[in-house]
This record gives C-alpha cells, sequence and structure tokens, in this order.
C-alpha cells in the first residue's frame, strides 16, 4: 500500500521525517539566491511555485531579488519557477512540471492607463522544456513561460520546447515585455 508523504505545515524549517516534506523556497526574504540545486517532487499549491512565492500586496517589497541560478527544476506538480520582482532565473534546465515551468507575476497593476512597475525580472539562458504533465488547461494557462500583471520581464537566449501549451504566454496586463533570441515552439 502507498502512503502519501505528510506536509509539515511550519513558517519555519521543521524537523523533516521520512514520510514527510515541507514547501520547497518561498516566504518574504529578499536577496535569496539558489544555485547548483536540484528542486524536484514538490507538490507546491496554485499559484505558487517549487521556488517562489505567490504574490500580495507587498510584491515589490517581501520576496524580492531573488536568483535561481544552474538549477535542475522537474517534476513539481504546478509552477517549476514563480517569479517575483526582480527575480534572475539563470541558466536552469526546467523541465517536466505539471502545469508550467516559469510562471505568475508580480500582481502589481501594469494597466497602460496607470503608471506601470518596471518588475526586473530576467529569464536568461534556461532550457524549459515538456511541462504542464499534469495536462491543465492550456487556455487558462500550462506551458513553458506565462506572466501576466507584470512590466519590463526580459526572456534572451533561452531553450523553449516540447511543451503542453503556450511556449511563451504573457496575459493581462502585461507590457513592455522583451523576448531577445531565436526561439523553437515545437
Amino acid at each position: 500500500m502507498v502512503t502519501p508523504y505528510r506536509h509539515l505545515d511550519s513558517p519555519t524549517l521543521p524537523i523533516i521525517g521520512a514520510g514527510e516534506w515541507w514547501f520547497a523556497f518561498g516566504g518574504s526574504a529578499n536577496n535569496v539566491t539558489i544555485q547548483y540545486l536540484t528542486i524536484k517532487e514538490f507538490a507546491d499549491m496554485y499559484p505558487t511555485g517549487a521556488i517562489g512565492v505567490s504574490h500580495g500586496v507587498n510584491a515589490l517589497t517581501a520576496g524580492a531579488y531573488w536568483t535561481v541560478e544552474n538549477c535542475e527544476v522537474t517534476l513539481n506538480h504546478g509552477f517549476g519557477v514563480r517569479v517575483g520582482y526582480g527575480i534572475q532565473i539563470l541558466n536552469n534546465y526546467i523541465h517536466n512540471n505539471g502545469q508550467v515551468g516559469i510562471g505568475g507575476g508580480i500582481g502589481t497593476t501594469s494597466n497602460p492607463s496607470t503608471e506601470s512597475v518596471n518588475s526586473g525580472i530576467l529569464i536568461q539562458g534556461n532550457t524549459i522544456t515538456y511541462n504542464d504533465y499534469a495536462h491543465f488547461n492550456p487556455g487558462f494557462g500550462s506551458g513553458g513561460f506565462k506572466a501576466g500583471a507584470t512590466s519590463g520581464i526580459t526572456l534572451r537566449g533561452n531553450t523553449i520546447q516540447h511543451n503542453e501549451g503556450a511556449g511563451i504566454h504573457f496575459d493581462v496586463n502585461s507590457q513592455n515585455e522583451l523576448v531577445d533570441g531565436k526561439y523553437d515552439y515545437r
């Protein structure tokens, strides 16, 4: 008989024993760097990711300026990486995640009729493939990359292919985004 792992609900790192799990990487700390790790098989809740936090009223000051670099992010239930204000996602292998490889938004209005906030998000040199194994609705947001309510995201020199759903999808209230490089959306 297969027994599911027990989720530990704690705001700080608990003692983790056999058959237990805790959310991967999230929280309100700024200037976090995650390097050279494999982040695998986390049951992250929508709209968070195995790495990153969901947006909120403090999106510009809490959970900001993270760097995710040279990691493998795979087999997580929802998002592999959730974007936050000022995040740099550099040279990672992001593949086979349940909904989307990289997704989210800062939740700060980027409506062209109001003053927008440049998100400072850079996604560069990543391989983003085979995401949406859980077959989420592509019209709702699945595939390689999806972000909304942002301004000033830069995608540069990534390989984005073989995802179920959009390769790159900018959604509601997105503006001033830059996609630089040659992309193969197979």
